[in-house]
């Protein structure tokens, strides 16, 4: 189920099983109706998102987020897939990759949607930023979950992260 966040700011939940961190779909919607997917995630039936407007754009902001665009973008296959320049070579032996966030995201959606790297991390992460929204989506720089989520090693390693 999709719900609004903010002013054409959408998210979808959905479990990864046995971890509590879950996943979680952004969608944006800019320009004309279109709408960018971050961290797409398969749905049972697109007809809600459909309702939203038309996807344009798939952004995989990680290595870590790949798990359903190739099923996503087969249902939007008009889509463009922007993806780490770091990692456009690896990715595209899952998925076809269009563009790189740093050298064509700008050219996608002009001023709607901000996309800025994080520098100084062993593997690439991205912020994106809606300005009309004022809505600062964060992949996996930062993690949500209650104190009685983990236990014993796990529980020493996700506080470490």
């Amino acid at each position: 189920m999709i719900r609004q966040f903010a002013e054409n700011v959408y998210i979808m939940e959905a479990s990864t099983g046995r971890s509590p961190l879950g996943r979680r779909m952004t969608i944006i919607r800019y320009g004309d109706n279109k709408l960018m997917l971050h961290s797409p995630i398969e749905m049972d039936n697109y007809d809600e998102l459909d309702a939203l407007g038309t996807v344009e754009a798939i952004i995989v902001p990680n290595a870590w987020h790949t798990l359903d665009v190739g099923v996503v973008y087969a249902n939007y296959p008009k889509a463009r897939i922007f993806v780490p320049y770091e990692l456009q070579d690896r990715l595209s032996k899952k998925f076809p990759v269009h563009a790189t966030i740093e050298h064509g995201w700008h050219a996608e959606c002009g001023d709607a949607i901000e996309v800025s790297a994080i520098l100084g991390l062993k593997y690439p992460e991205f912020l994106v930023y809606h300005p009309l929204s004022k809505t600062i989506v964060i992949t996996d720089l930062f993690f949500n979950f209650n104190p009685d989520d983990y236990k014993g090693v796990k529980k020493w390693v996700m506080q470490l992260n």
